[in-house]
């Protein structure tokens, strides 16, 4: 999935999946890929059921708010999405395309629960690094975890995370 565009609110330029749907990328390569105006440049799933990526590249990918290569969130009161990610890279990526307000975004990979929503993430034998987030400063987050109550994470082990500062508790130094 190369060299697409999102110019929508809504974002996911390579790969958009919303409320209730299911994802599962499996030995693929999304990147090149711009949002515009919303989350996600590489992958945006917002509210969906389960998300699945294994053993896929997702590189390259520009976003105007957050998530440069992966954003997956729910934010919906009661519902959960199950979200795992496995024998994965996401490197090169980078968040916040002509948007400087946004001083963390995660530039790799952003995981959120919020307003009453559940994410239940796991990551396993990944590479997530040299992705850059925020413009002009263009820190590198790496991993963004929202501290909201609603998310549970859990890394199974065999993940290099290149800057972990989204991740400390999970990832720390």
């Amino acid at each position: 999935i190369l060299g697409n565009p999102a110019t929508t609110a809504g974002g996911g330029a390579g790969i958009y999946a919303d409320s209730s749907s299911e994802l599962t990328l499996v030995d693929s390569t999304v990147a090149g890929n711009v949002s515009t105006d919303g989350d996600g440049g590489g992958i945006s799933a917002s509210g969906a059921s389960t998300v699945t990526i294994r053993s896929s590249t997702i590189s390259g990918n520009d976003s105007f708010a957050s998530g440069g290569g992966v954003v997956i969130a729910q934010v919906a009161n009661g519902f959960l999405t199950t979200a795992t990610i496995e024998s994965s890279t996401v490197v090169g990526n980078r968040c916040s395309v002509g948007n400087p307000a946004n001083t963390i975004c995660g530039g790799g990979v952003r995981l959120v629960a919020a307003l009453g929503g559940s994410l239940a993430a796991t990551l396993t034998n990944n590479v997530i690094a040299e992705n850059l987030d925020s413009e002009p400063t263009l820190v590198a987050h790496d991993l963004l975890l929202e501290s909201d109550p609603g998310l549970t994470f859990t890394t199974l082990g065999f993940n290099l995370i290149g800057d972990n500062r989204g991740a400390v508790s999970d990832f720390p130094s």
